[in-house]
């Protein structure tokens, strides 16, 4: 998967890929990039990320306008589709409550949160 952003030390250009690293400073484990040359999209053209929160194991959840929330755990990058049917479901942010459970704020589409391995649509209870 590849990051883009548009600051002195990322080059559009280039691809980065996040590197596992397992030293911590002040109880958070820095991300470090490795920059390759060329882009690499993987089918996905445009994937970029709105929000972000780390949950209570310390994986990265990452909301993607049209592309579902992803979770890198240090070793992958997961994918975590939220969709209607075939349609996929436009995200905007991503949440941890004070009990570590992950929240998604959809456009139109009400909320969601993480239920087992997937993201299920909150229906409050009445």
């Amino acid at each position: 998967y590849s990051i883009i952003r548009n600051e002195s030390n990322f080059d559009p250009t280039y691809k980065y890929k996040i590197v596992p690293n397992n030293s911590t400073t002040n109880k958070l484990n820095p991300v470090e990039y490795q920059r390759e040359f060329g882009m690499e999209s993987k089918g996905l053209e445009s994937l970029y990320f709105l929000s972000m929160t780390l949950d209570n194991s310390g994986d990265l959840w990452m909301v993607s306008y049209d592309n579902g929330v992803w979770r890198n755990n240090g070793k992958e990058l997961i994918q975590y589709p939220i969709k209607d049917g075939e349609r996929n479901i436009p995200l905007f942010t991503i949440y941890k409550d004070k009990q570590g459970k992950l929240w998604v704020g959809t456009q139109n589409d009400g909320v969601y949160t993480l239920t087992g391995d997937n993201f299920e649509k909150f229906v409050p209870q009445k």
